[in-house]
């Protein structure tokens, strides 16, 4: 082994140029060092952040994939409903023209046998009030010759009771 010694190399190295070498400088390594650091943690900051980012464009894509092709489902559903939605509105427009219809002449209908009853009434005024009359007098004399006949029964009954 060797003795140790102090050698001249080391004290003769040069002076780095700018570190408080011959030129003194305005920014030194530690500023760099710290800038440097600055950037790269902003840089790895934006990167996490662009990362983040794409996974959520990934996930929105794949959202708005999955909307569209349901959006297709539902343009496939709407155009037969469309189809069904107007055929039965053309059935409740003619239903609706045969009910207008039916309803007038359900209304002549009324009309007709309201008259019909009224000139029957009318009509045959006359005709029932004679026979009222009729009716009542042919009454008075059936009641009257039943009397007439149970007082001749009587009459009689008692012709006998005393033979």
């Amino acid at each position: 082994m060797e003795d140790a010694k102090i050698s001249q190399d080391e004290l003769q190295q040069p002076k780095s140029l700018y570190q408080q070498g011959r030129y003194p400088s305005v920014i030194d390594t530690d500023d760099l060092v710290f800038e440097m650091g600055r950037q790269l943690v902003g840089n790895l900051n934006k990167e996490k952040l662009l990362g983040n980012m794409l996974t959520r464009a990934k996930v929105l894509e794949k959202t708005v994939e999955e909307i569209g092709k349901a959006k297709q489902v539902a343009e496939a559903k709407v155009a037969p409903l469309k189809l069904s939605n107007e055929q039965y509105i053309l059935n409740n427009q003619k239903l609706d023209a045969e009910l207008v219809k039916l309803r007038k002449e359900l209304e002549e209908i009324r009309k007709t046998h309201m008259k019909e009853t009224a000139d029957i009434k009318t009509q045959h005024k006359g005709e029932v009030s004679a026979l009222t009359i009729q009716y009542n007098s042919d009454t008075l004399a059936l009641e009257k010759a039943v009397a007439t006949k149970e007082t001749e029964i009587e009459e009689l009954k008692k012709k006998k009771k005393k033979r």
